[in-house]
């Protein structure tokens, strides 16, 4: 997504959370809120035309297409271009070895998710949490679920 459907999209869920505070029914404004954000997001990812533009690019070259146009230019042809020396024969490639067969369910864990990060945090905490059980917590913590299970 480019900028231009993050703001789409964003002004699609403003409009929604502003629908939620009208003075109408319950249903009436939860109706209004999916409608906004369905509109919203269909606008945001829709692309028309042979080019695949956005609506609004999509809507100025059709109201400049239908305008008749004031001059016109005869202008000569320009020389053709020159044609460009072919690339050099590159040799051929080996192929790449055999993937394994892919999971139904593909996890991202990479840098750039930060899962590395939070699972590291998560193992700080059980050590500390382990740590509190080992220091006589574990009556505690076994007194807070006893109160809290039913009998």
């Amino acid at each position: 997504m480019s900028g231009r459907d993050l703001r789409v999209v964003g002004i699609g869920t403003a409009l929604a959370v502003g629908a939620l505070a009208l003075p109408a029914p319950l249903g009436v404004r939860f109706f209004l809120s999916v409608f906004l954000l369905v509109l919203f997001v269909t606008l945001a990812v829709i692309r028309l035309g042979a080019d695949r533009v956005p609506p609004e690019e999509f809507l100025r070259r059709w109201w400049v297409g239908r305008r008749p146009r004031r001059y016109v230019y005869a202008r000569p042809a320009p020389p053709p271009p020159e044609p460009a020396p072919a690339p050099p024969a590159r040799p051929p490639r080996e192929p790449a070895p055999a993937l394994p067969p892919a999971l139904p369910v593909a996890v991202a864990w990479g840098p750039e998710t930060g899962a590395a990060v939070a699972g590291a945090g998560l193992l700080v905490a059980a050590a500390y949490f382990l740590a509190y059980l080992a220091g006589g917590g574990w009556a505690e913590f076994a007194a807070v679920w006893a109160r809290l299970l039913p009998r």
